[in-house]
């Protein structure tokens, strides 16, 4: 028996997202981030650019860009590290996220792909948000994933950013201590982002539960057929 068409289509999309995240922990994209870090350093106003380049890079192959947060911090020290971070792993993300819409699935399939578990738009924000603030969430899965839904891109964009920021903040600060070891700068930003972090997580745990129980709520008060 042959699988429907957009079954089938999806489950290639995120069989390939997960294949390309396993490839990526076995790459050393770790070093490869490092050695950026160091040419960035000597490339002046180019620098960013080259980052920009790798974020999109690393989004589109379907590779972790969290080392990538981490050499900007120690290209650029915590704060302006955060600042050129935080964007481009937006950026990053949003690319893969349009990757997985026109590669994925055709348009009219989007429109009767419901949300995961048949969330509505504002709680499918929510759960980006969440999904973005957790550090082992796949960065790759998510991006293509929610591209093969419904999902609007300003959405997506709007919520991978709001949740990228204490992660990648926190990525960032991490690569200016190594960078600068006395800077005050990156042991508060560490620490705001961990608090940010708790704090955001909680919060959205709480309305995913309430989005939860109004679900089961209209669920059960509709009358039986």
């Amino acid at each position: 028996m042959r699988l429907p068409l957009v079954p089938r289509r999806l489950a290639l999309l995120l069989g390939v997202a997960a294949l390309a995240t396993l490839a990526g922990a076995a790459l050393p994209v770790r070093e490869w981030a490092l050695r950026l870090a160091g040419a960035a350093r000597g490339l002046g106003p180019a620098g960013p650019l080259a980052f920009a380049a790798a974020y999109l890079g690393a989004g589109l192959l379907a590779l972790p860009v969290a080392p990538l947060s981490f050499a900007a911090g120690l290209a650029f020290g915590p704060l302006a590290g955060a600042l050129l971070a935080v964007p481009l792993t937006t950026a990053a993300g949003s690319a893969a996220f349009l990757a997985g819409r026109r590669l994925g699935l055709p348009a009219r399939a989007r429109g009767e792909l419901a949300l995961p578990g048949g969330l509505s738009d504002r709680d499918a924000f929510r759960l980006v948000l969440l999904l973005r603030l957790s550090p082992v969430t796949p960065f790759a899965i998510v991006n293509l994933g929610f591209g093969a839904t419904r999902m609007r891109l300003r959405d997506f964009a709007a919520a991978s950013l709001l949740g990228s920021i204490p992660a990648v903040s926190t990525y960032a600060a991490l690569g200016g201590i190594v960078s600068a070891p006395g800077a005050a700068s990156s042991r508060w930003l560490l620490a705001g982002g961990a608090l940010l972090t708790a704090v955001a997580a909680a919060g959205c745990l709480r309305v995913a539960a309430a989005a939860r129980s109004a679900t089961g709520a209209a669920s059960a008060a509709a009358p039986e057929r």
